[in-house]
């Protein structure tokens, strides 16, 4: 399955993404870093085969392993502009283990859908 670990390569991890992508592009609509937000986490889902993230203003962005998630659309405004946590499911091994063999159009899987009906 990819995440931003995964697709951004030359910033493999969220420190690195964050420090070369997310901290110029905020300055560059006058934003300053406002750091982390203390906020319930929002849930990391599968978009063929991408762990994905959905903010309230309808963008969506790749999930991190490290468990932090920027919108781009709105860069977190609703949250003072800061990064928010991101959670993946305690299945999530199982969750692509199920996917993996499935086409990738098919390789799809929401919160709170049971492993059951996944393989079914």
């Amino acid at each position: 399955m990819i995440t931003g670990n995964l697709y951004f390569r030359k910033t493999p991890n969220w420190e690195s993404y964050r420090r070369l992508i997310l901290i110029p592009e905020l300055a560059s609509h006058m934003i300053r870093e406002q750091g982390y937000a203390n906020t319930l986490p929002l849930r990391a889902y599968v978009n063929h085969g991408r762990w994905c993230v959905k903010c309230e203003c309808g963008g969506g962005e790749f999930a991190w392993n490290e468990g932090w998630m920027m919108c781009r659309s709105c860069f977190n405004a609703k949250h003072g502009h800061k990064y928010r946590p991101v959670v993946f499911p305690k299945e999530r091994e199982r969750v692509e283990q199920i996917l993996m063999v499935r086409p990738l159009d098919n390789r799809n899987w929401i919160p709170n859908e049971a492993i059951g009906d996944l393989q079914a």
